[in-house]
């Protein structure tokens, strides 16, 4: 089975291996000091790891893990030569050594206690760094082995520069799988690489399908349609980066990467210049997730009694179903089921005619209207939360085919598309900025759009939280609810 984002987990793996290497330098200087008491004092007094010894033990473990970080190891081409332990980990060792001799020296940790406690704190610590590599080297190999850790990619173009990235990304040493080349016109020519097709066809292909990157390989006379193909593919969640021709002909889509990113990444040996990424790359999205699920699992324990009271209001009053299902645009363009209380009658959509909500709309019930003005109907999305189909921040997901001005949204708007970049949220920035309710004018819906997006590049933690908080506070103003 292909896994996604194979590149974001060595990211991750990398991190984490320079987070042990801090935590188990701290902790050989401990058992250094134990083994150093028990058996190596030879009748000196006892020593405890603490004052100057800990802060040498503490800034041993800094410098330990600076050194000994691999950048190679965020990468596959960093495990491509099949060697148990990375190329150049033992330089870095013997270099780590080195510095830890002088960080006791300068210390006089190595005249004050001994060079016994010295060696032991290093060949535990440097040997714990070591296994782990070796570890890690393993589980890459076998996730390779079993096709786990493989990157499909997208080719845009149609010429012979298009033909020639295509082949070299397919035949290079780390696990690219190249899903095919595509073109307005889909006027390719197969050349083993896989399908070929429209851009159309493989925007519809990233939203059914496992896909990591999309290169855009132009000729040089073609570049200035890349602006118009950058537009369209902002609708995946998908990076998207130019071909070594492009990148050197300085094209300005390169220059849009946030600080702090990368603009350039190695594939296979071919360099390439990243025009878009996902706004939720590496740490990020494991962060979302983490966020999502502690947030949604305690209110949604911590609201059971209301459910029950709500549902057995539903019920009273008119016998008919406690939740309301419909399907509403999700990640990536792929539809899911969203769950509400019921706040309407039964018959309130016949025929599965969609209409929006209005202001004393008689088809709210009167338990309905109290929980649309006080938001409680929205509690049972705590469970798509948990689900992985939603998250607690972020764009509001709209019905499908929903239309305003008698239009469908993205026949309004044309960056419409682009709030699909990130999983729909139960509440997002456009609403406790009062941009609830319907969205019956354009400029209402721009506007909503405008700060899905704001939200959307501009995600942090931080700003989640501030949203939530936001949204505790605002929940019983009933504001555009109704």
């Amino acid at each position: 089975m292909v896994r996604r984002r194979s590149a974001d987990h060595l990211v991750i793996a990398n991190d984490l291996l320079t987070l042990w290497d801090v935590t188990a330098t701290i902790a050989c200087g401990y058992i250094g000091i134990l083994v150093y008491n028990l058996t190596l004092h030879r009748g000196l007094p006892a020593v405890r790891l603490s004052g100057l010894l800990l802060r040498q033990v503490l800034l041993g473990s800094l410098v330990n893990a600076f050194v000994l970080r691999d950048r190679q190891l965020a990468t596959l081409a960093g495990y491509a030569r099949g060697h148990l332990l990375p190329i150049g980990t033992m330089q870095r060792v013997a270099a780590c050594t080195v510095v830890l001799a002088a960080v006791a020296c300068l210390g006089g940790s190595i005249m004050t206690i001994s060079s016994a406690w010295w060696l032991c704190w290093a060949l535990l610590s440097l040997g714990s760094s070591l296994v782990a590599r070796a570890w890690l080297v393993v589980a890459v190999a076998h996730a390779r082995a079993e096709d786990r850790l493989r990157e499909a990619v997208a080719v845009i173009g149609a010429g012979a520069v298009a033909e020639r990235l295509a082949a070299r990304l397919a035949a290079g040493d780390e696990a690219v799988e190249v899903i095919g080349r595509f073109e307005e016109a889909a006027e390719l020519r197969p050349d083993g690489t896989g399908r070929v097709g429209t851009i159309e066809q493989l925007i519809e292909l990233g939203r059914t399908r496992a896909l990591d990157a999309v290169v855009i390989a132009l000729p040089e006379a073609e570049q200035g349609r890349v602006a118009g193909l950058l537009w369209h593919l902002q609708s995946l969640c998908v990076q998207v980066a130019f071909c070594p021709e492009l990148a050197s002909a300085g094209i300005p889509g390169a220059a849009r990467q946030p600080s702090g990113k990368s603009r350039f990444r190695v594939l296979n040996g071919v360099p390439l210049a990243l025009a878009l990424d996902r706004p939720l790359a590496h740490w990020h999205g494991i962060v979302k997730r983490t966020e999502d699920m502690l947030v949604a699992g305690m209110m949604l324990v911590a609201s059971l009694p209301v459910l029950a009271v709500i549902a057995l209001a539903i019920k009273l009053e008119d016998g008919g179903p406690v939740l309301f299902r419909q399907a509403r645009d999700g990640w990536n363009g792929r539809d899911f089921t969203m769950l509400k209380f019921r706040t309407m009658r039964v018959d309130a959509n016949p025929h599965g005619t969609l209409t929006q909500t209005r202001r004393d709309d008689r088809r709210v019930t009167r338990v309905g209207a109290l929980l649309r003005r006080s938001s409680l109907d929205e509690l049972p999305q705590l469970i798509n939360v948990l689900r992985g189909e939603m998250s607690v921040v972020g764009p509001r997901p709209h019905a499908l085919a929903m239309r305003t001005e008698n239009r469908l949204c993205h026949e309004v708007i044309a960056e419409y598309a682009q709030r699909q970049r990130m999983k729909p949220g139960i509440t997002g920035l456009a609403q406790v900025r009062g941009l609830r309710g319907a969205t019956d004018t354009e400029d209402q819906l721009r506007r909503r759009v405008h700060h899905d997006l704001i939200y959307i590049e501009g995600w942090s933690l931080g700003l989640d939280l501030k949203v939530i908080l936001l949204t505790a506070l605002r929940v019983f103003r009933a504001e555009n609810a109704f």
